[in-house]
């Protein structure tokens, strides 16, 4: 035990509390576990006290039998008695050591601090803020005999250990890190019992964990899945009296993941059938691709609509349409309109969050309420605008993985449920003969989609849509498209003006012919730029040199040449840290003429919209380049000129509020960072708001 400066531990502040109110004090353990008397309680027989305290040397812990376990209930109760939080711990804290070196700080109000073996937050720390807490919280402790006990938390496991001599383990973090970033082999083989939270979250962990055992070779039937019989956690059970059989075994064991080989002879065969005839298969997902500004989103909007009224194969049908890029009320449904969609067949998205906030939707993780959503309200087709938007932040659209992680449970879901998905892709800035290369990111995209209609422009403008991938159809269709204004009423008596899709005729020119870089001999060269560029744009400007390679590879170019055209491009590369490795970085004022006409229209807004007109030096240009040598550091003077680039409507990137400003603004050693500031300055002052893709918009009070 441990005295604090009074001569008084937790426990014994606990019960001098009690009895001073003159309430029943029944201790069953000497000086570490007691019942008593809970304010308001009255005393209808000798166990029926209203609560249990439970002390493990460090600090107590309280459990109250006839009130939901809740914060409040214990905040009540303890300021009924003339304590704190505080008085619950013996010190200030309570430190919980890893074998890794890594140590949880515990602070009496729930709030958990994690220290490296420096004793810095790793995140502040050079040599750790790379490294994870791989060791589980009591491994070193286990016995070699008897079950060993999982549970969500360090002080569930000091409770094993202390009231029952049995092995416990936790993870760091508990429910918020994944079971896959521990080391849990010491324990396979072991008879291991999970003792999952008593909530929704803490089942959900437990089937995490219980899932992640067997993938790495735990046997089924050395494992439990129990919750306490009392209480939240494997704590409150052991306060409330309860022992280690009288945890609670669910009968409905976490489904682990499981391989069943199926008879082709039991597969029924059927035929493939199409939305449009060789371009958009029923049941499968198709990619709509193009550079950005050339109209997608409004020829996606057309084939909605006709699918709408019927005439697409299928007859009249439900679409739901995702809009992450242009509002639904201002650009969609007017396009929509201008299309003559049957508007009472169209759905927008809208998600709600547990807390009831607003939310959006994320892949793959929302696969499931998708889904539901779609077969309740019979929906066939999606139409998702731009795909990307809807993966989820932690993958990256460059990682053939990561892409696969997010496109695979979609496709899935389209043929099992008669869905089409159409998802909307942007090409990058390089030329090539094959389409499949163009797309922002992984090979994968192209890979996994059964179709990808290329969209192209020829030099009247007329633009020609061309199945450039069509694993399933019968041969290769182009067909020319116009985007023409269109006027549309809107509410309030008032019309607007919009982009609609006028269908030509099919063409023998292909929109692969028309993306073909015109020199060949100068085609690595400029997709290696392009590619290396577009990487950057995408990720504010820089980006670890190892992260650059792996998408100048998925693009299948040579490291080494990508290496020595690096300098040429204007590319710069800095060490992170000491243990860090290199980040590649665009240097503004070292980009030659040619890659300034890459950073160019890559900064380009996207969407159906015309150039920005506002004025000013042109982006890249060395007018542009020589005013960055001014500098001129003052945030303020950014407010207005980010506030006039900024839409409520369409986020944008660093990137691109960046590449709308006059680089005179910026401060020339760091524009990237200055132009953070300011942002983070108008975000505080309520002015502009950032999405957690990373875009920026103007909040309505700024307008």
């Amino acid at each position: 035990m441990t005295a604090n400066k009074n001569g008084r531990n937790a426990f014994e502040r606990v019960r001098d509390a009690v009895e001073a109110e003159g309430l029943a004090w029944n201790e069953t353990e000497s000086g570490r576990r007691a019942r008593f008397q809970t304010p308001g309680h009255s005393l209808r027989h000798a166990n029926d006290l209203g609560g249990s305290a439970l002390y493990d040397g460090e600090q107590v812990s309280l459990h109250f039998f006839d009130e939901p376990d809740e914060k409040q209930v214990k905040e009540r109760i303890l300021n009924d008695l003339g304590l704190s939080w505080a008085d619950l711990f013996d010190n200030k804290e309570v430190r919980y050591p890893y074998t890794d070196g890594f140590v949880v700080r515990r602070l009496p109000n729930k709030v958990f601090r994690q220290v490296c073996k420096h004793n810095k937050s790793p995140k502040n720390c050079a040599e750790c803020k790379h490294i994870a807490v791989r060791a589980l919280y009591g491994i070193e402790t286990i016995s070699g005999t008897g079950p060993v006990y999982i549970v969500e938390g360090e002080k569930d496991v000091n409770s094993a250990r202390e009231f029952w001599g049995a092995s416990a383990v936790s993870q760091a973090q508990g429910a918020q890190t994944s079971p896959d970033k521990a080391d849990w082999a010491p324990l396979i083989g072991r008879d291991l019992i999970i003792v999952a939270d008593n909530d929704e979250s803490g089942n959900k962990r437990a089937r995490k964990v219980f899932d992640h055992l067997v993938a790495i070779g735990q046997p089924e039937a050395k494992l439990s899945f129990t919750h306490a019989a009392a209480g939240k956690d494997l704590t409150d059970h052991i306060a409330a009296g309860h022992g280690p059989d009288e945890l609670v075994t669910l009968t409905e064991r976490p489904n682990s993941r499981r391989v069943t080989l199926i008879p082709a002879s039991s597969v029924k065969t059927e035929r493939l059938d199409w939305l449009i005839p060789n371009w958009i298969p029923k049941r499968s997902l198709t990619l709509l691709a193009g550079r950005e500004g050339l109209g997608k989103s409004t020829i996606a909007c057309d084939i909605a609509a006709q699918a709408t009224r019927g005439e697409l194969a299928g007859g009249p049908m439900r679409v739901a349409y995702l809009a992450t890029e242009d509002s639904p009320s201002i650009t969609v449904k007017p396009r929509l309109q201008a299309a003559g969609a049957n508007l009472d067949n169209v759905f927008f998205f809208e998600v709600s969050t547990e807390t009831g906030g607003a939310g959006s939707l994320t892949l793959p993780g929302d696969t499931g309420l998708l889904t539901r959503a779609l077969v309740d309200n019979n929906v066939h087709l999606v139409v998702l605008d731009a795909a990307k938007s809807a993966m989820h932040g932690s993958l990256d659209g460059y990682r053939d993985d990561d892409v696969r992680q997010f496109l695979e449970p979609l496709a899935s879901m389209a043929d099992k449920h008669d869905i089409a998905v159409i998802g909307l892709t942007h090409f990058g800035k390089r030329e090539s003969a094959d389409p499949g290369k163009l797309m922002l990111g992984s090979i994968a995209w192209s890979q996994i989609a059964r179709s990808v209609l290329s969209v192209a422009p020829k030099e009247d403008g007329t633009l020609v849509v061309t199945n450039t991938k069509g694993n399933l159809a019968r041969e290769t269709v182009s067909r020319e498209v116009r985007i023409v204004s269109a006027t549309v009423p809107v509410d309030l008596g008032e019309t607007a003006e919009v982009g609609r899709a006028e269908w030509g005729g099919v063409t023998s020119i292909s929109a692969a012919d028309l993306l073909a870089p015109q020199d060949e001999a100068n085609d690595e060269r400029g997709e290696i730029e392009a590619v290396v560029i577009d990487y950057l744009i995408e990720n504010g400007g820089s980006a670890p040199a190892s992260d650059v390679l792996k998408a100048t590879r998925a693009a299948g170019l040579n490291d080494s040449a990508v290496k020595k055209a690096r300098k040429r491009i204007g590319v710069k590369t800095e060490k992170r840290g000491m243990k860090s490795g290199w980040e590649w970085s665009i240097d503004f004022s070292k980009v030659p003429e040619g890659a300034r006409a890459l950073f160019r229209e890559s900064s380009t807004p996207s969407g159906d919209s015309s150039p920005d007109t506002r004025g000013g030096s042109e982006p890249g240009s060395p007018a542009q380049v020589s005013d960055a040598i001014a500098d001129l550091s003052s945030l303020e003077a950014l407010s207005t000129p980010i506030l006039e680039a900024l839409s409520a409507e369409k986020g944008l990137s660093l990137a691109r509020v960046q590449a709308s400003l006059p680089n005179k603004l910026l401060n020339k050693h760091d524009p990237g960072q200055h132009l953070r500031d300011a942002l983070d300055g108008l975000i505080r002052a309520g002015a502009v708001r950032k999405d957690r893709r990373g875009k920026y918009y103007r909040n309505e009070i700024a307008a």
